[in-house]
């Protein structure tokens, strides 16, 4: 086997190292300094990239706004009913549908709604980001607003306590038997009985169905298949036209802020824009036309606790 010996120095010019064979004593050719290209070639690829990465991350991301925008569509999750979204003679219809359908034709873009089938997977749909937003007459509790951002509130109900006309009616919470009251699971009203069992009724018991939503106890407490439920007054107030046998028995606490919800982890701009456009049509009077329009005049807030509708 052939090797080749350590370098020497030639005879030739100064300072010139050469390879030699250690057998024949020939001069070996010199390498070719592929390694040295080669590392020349990657320091050059990595710099051009630590380049284009840099000018990449200093780019203001684009406002989910704008991508909206560019996009054409604003994705709405929102709740089938009466008060929410259903569809009229005419196509889709409600005050919150109205409302959102405003927005979006203020923002030149199309609505596509979705309807998540519970309103616990409604919330979860939010929180997710696999929405823009959410609008179904959502109160903004304190323990929502852990998870959820909301704009300016819209509109302000108060929490009822529903019965059926004929039955016995209940006077305060302490006159409702254990199973008569059925609530939506995961909703305000639970979070509000709760806080009420918490602050001086622990016997205060009640089956929250997670499989229903509003109009469907009030739909069952119309049939007499249930003797009470929770509603919000704006809800109320639409469906005394519909459910005759249901009634308020009393009123559960102070009138609570409406509005829509939006991913925690998303950027402002959709919201502020929301906020803006909310309070144009409270200053130009079309808010509370759409609240003529799909609730009546008036006194939805004032309720008394012998009013029945």
């Amino acid at each position: 086997m052939r090797r080749a010996d350590a370098r020497r120095q030639s005879p030739g010019a100064v300072g010139e190292t050469r390879l030699y064979d250690s057998q024949s004593g020939d001069v070996m050719p010199d390498r070719p300094p592929y390694n040295r290209v080669t590392v020349m070639l990657a320091a050059g690829l990595l710099l051009s990239g630590i380049v284009a990465l840099s000018q990449l991350l200093s780019r203001e991301p684009v406002p989910l706004l704008t991508r909206i925008q560019q996009d054409g569509v604003l994705l709405v999750a929102t709740r089938e009913g009466p008060s929410t979204y259903h569809e009229g003679a005419q196509g889709p219809d409600g005050f919150e549908y109205a409302l959102i359908a405003g927005f979006a034709k203020r923002l030149g873009v199309e609505v596509r709604f979705i309807f998540p089938p519970t309103l616990d997977d409604l919330l979860t749909t939010v929180t997710r980001g696999e929405v823009h937003m959410a609008g179904g007459g959502l109160t903004a509790t304190p323990t929502r607003r852990q998870r959820l951002r909301f704009s300016s509130p819209y509109d302000l109900v108060t929490e009822q306590l529903i019965y059926r006309r004929g039955s016995q009616r209940p006077r305060a919470l302490g006159d409702i038997a254990a199973g008569d009251l059925h609530v939506v699971g995961g909703s305000s009203h639970e979070e509000t009985l709760s806080r009420l069992r918490r602050r001086g009724y622990p016997a205060l018991s009640w089956v929250p169905r997670y499989d229903a939503g509003v109009a469907d106890l009030l739909a069952a407490l119309e049939r007499g298949e249930l003797r009470l439920t929770v509603v919000d007054s704006s809800e109320a107030s639409l469906s005394r036209r519909i459910y005759k046998h249901a009634a308020v028995a009393l009123e559960l606490g102070e009138p609570q802020p409406i509005a829509w919800a939006f991913p925690p982890h998303q950027d402002a701009s959709l919201r502020v824009a929301a906020d803006a456009y909310l309070m144009d049509i409270e200053e130009n009077g079309r808010l509370q036309r759409l609240r003529a329009r799909y609730f009546g005049h008036s006194d939805r807030l004032n309720y008394g606790a012998t009013r029945e509708f």
